[in-house]
């Protein structure tokens, strides 16, 4: 249990900061590194898409202190018919789904090479 805490905040901080400094394109890449090394990591995937959701909740609130980000999100909302505090929970989505994505992607060829490598 503390080993998976530690791992999430460790994912957290870099989908954080690769984001502060590359943008949204450090989801994938961040992902795809992780379902590499994540060898005898339980439930890599969840780590992966709870680390970028939680690095991306951090933005969020970094942002709420320097902007109107609840006027934006209500003002989104407005537009898609949704409650304003719905469509921050779907901006979290986004990255937890690419990043789940990338790492299920890599950890799976890792383990079909290693199958195949083993034949």
């Amino acid at each position: 249990m503390k080993r998976s805490v530690l791992r999430i905040t460790l994912l957290l901080l870099a989908f954080c900061l690769a984001t502060i400094l590359a943008g949204w394109w450090c989801l994938p890449v961040l992902g795809l590194i992780w379902g590499g090394i994540s060898e005898k990591v339980e439930r890599p995937v969840a780590t992966a898409a709870a680390g970028a959701a939680g690095g991306w909740a951090l933005l969020l609130i970094w942002d709420a202190f320097r902007g109107p980000v609840l006027e934006l999100a209500s003002t989104v909302g407005e537009v898609l018919s949704l409650p304003g505090p719905m469509v921050l929970g779907l901006s979290l989505l986004f990255p937890a789904a690419v990043a789940g994505s990338c790492t299920l992607l890599a950890y799976e060829i890792k383990v079909l090479a290693r199958n195949h490598r083993s034949e």
